[in-house]
């Protein structure tokens, strides 16, 4: 293995790749992520993003009233899990996601962009139900940093295959299964 990985390195070192050249496009911004954490007061029961068994208008209205508690006892300590558990009729998640990707509806992205670090948005609504949202972080590089490293591993896979296929049209090639098996 060593034999094989030193002829790709010289294939590759020989390929003049210009790593800096052909990430220079690569923008930071386009990659954002964000940590967050929120409690969610579904109005309903979820089947593959169809709310189902919608609550009626007077249980919405309890659970705002509810939100509306858990919001007014809110500080930059609370420990939102807890809550949900102590609650037990909210939900809590967290996550880190791409800006954009699709995972989060508009209105969610428009609510946790704006936030400042660990501060919580005010309560808001979707088909879904009411959320509270907080704003975890927004510097993970990692989405930014693997589309660098996937564009820079696509051109070395690139040149290496140009010269093995130049390669090969000068042999021919058999492979015995029988004896490899």
């Amino acid at each position: 293995k060593a034999l094989a990985d030193k002829y790709y390195d010289t294939i590759i070192e020989a390929a003049g790749i210009d790593e800096e050249a052909l990430v220079k496009d690569v923008k930071l911004a386009d990659y954002q992520q964000y940590k967050y954490e929120y409690l969610e007061f579904p109005f309903g029961t979820s089947e593959e993003g169809d709310i189902q068994n919608y609550i009626s208008d007077e249980d919405k209205k309890k659970a705002y009233e509810t939100m509306t508690e858990i919001y007014n006892s809110l500080n930059e300590n609370s420990d939102l899990e807890a809550i949900a558990a102590e609650k037990m009729v909210v939900n809590y998640s967290a996550s880190t996601t791409l800006m954009g990707d699709g995972t989060l509806t508009e209105d969610f992205e428009n609510v946790l962009i704006p936030l400042k670090i660990n501060e919580f948005s005010s309560i808001f609504e979707t088909e879904q139900g009411y959320y509270i949202v907080r704003k975890l972080g927004d510097t993970s590089k990692m989405a930014y940093l693997d589309a660098k490293n996937n564009i820079i591993a696509a051109a070395k896979s690139d040149a290496f295959n140009t010269v093995y296929t130049k390669l090969l049209e000068n042999y021919t090639i058999t492979q015995h299964n029988d004896i490899i098996n």
